[in-house]
């Protein structure tokens, strides 16, 4: 179950970070007090995935995302924003942990094993780059509940959400660099690449300037349609790499 839990590790620690770097001036208290629930969400299934079927390494770890996201969620209705992102930091940081454990088992049981500090990278960009784009669409709908608010916040998370594919494609190239030509590829494995990096990678891409370009109409509700693309094809593209790891035994 390392793949599930290191997984869903990689959601929450990536929206959790996301929330941290989100412009608190810029943005009311209930975004941050809604979608500390989500973080909390998160950690209780990776926590709950780790109690009944293991492993157990990841247990604790999910108990403090999920104990994190509930206080930061707490400090956010009473308006401390700054105590709140704190929480938010350890919950990102427990949720790192997880998700670097679990690409440590999966390359340490694979041929080829790629060393901890690739899995730390891996899980690190990975989460990146989902939990910006999860961020940026979650605000995106904040929009109909404050119709007044700036969209420099909406346009900051979309420019770090295009910087986390950039980043996340640099990371895949130096993997190959690294540990790929030791790797003898299945032709099924490699067809399945093209799913992995044209979701994942290249996909994105257009989607995020169609939404930048949306916002200078300006028209949330459409530039919201759009990230829930871009959520859609980033998760199907880091679901691939996660699976694809398992068989090859680096990252993709």
């Amino acid at each position: 179950m390392w793949l599930l839990v290191g997984f869903v590790a990689r959601l929450a620690g990536g929206l959790a970070a996301a929330l941290v770097g989100a412009s608190s001036r810029d943005i009311r208290p209930g975004y941050f007090q809604v979608h500390s629930y989500v973080v909390l969400g998160l950690g209780a299934l990776a926590a709950a995935v780790a109690w009944l079927v293991g492993p157990w390494e990841a247990f604790w770890p999910a108990v403090a995302v999920v104990g994190s996201g509930y206080v930061a969620s707490i400090l956010f209705a009473y308006g401390l924003l700054r105590p709140g992102k704190l929480l938010l930091v350890v919950a990102a940081v427990a949720a790192l942990v997880i998700a670097t454990q679990a690409a440590s088992f999966r390359g340490a049981n694979t041929p080829g094993a790629f060393s901890p500090w690739g899995a730390a990278v891996d899980a690190a960009t990975a989460a990146v780059l989902l939990g910006n784009v999860l961020a940026a669409m979650l605000l995106g709908h904040w929009y109909l509940n404050s119709p007044g608010m700036k969209l420099r916040p909406l346009r900051a998370l979309i420019g770090a959400s295009a910087a986390a594919v950039v980043a996340r494609g640099a990371w895949c190239v130096a993997s190959w660099t690294m540990w790929g030509p030791e790797n003898a590829l299945a032709f099924s494995t490699a067809a399945f690449l093209w799913l992995r990096y044209g979701a994942g990678l290249v996909a994105p891409v257009p989607l995020l300037w169609m939404t930048w370009k949306t916002l200078e109409v300006p028209n949330t509700q459409s530039a919201t349609g759009i990230l829930y693309v871009v959520v859609i094809v980033s998760l199907i593209g880091e679901l691939s790499a996660v699976l694809l790891a398992a068989q090859v035994g680096f990252p993709v």
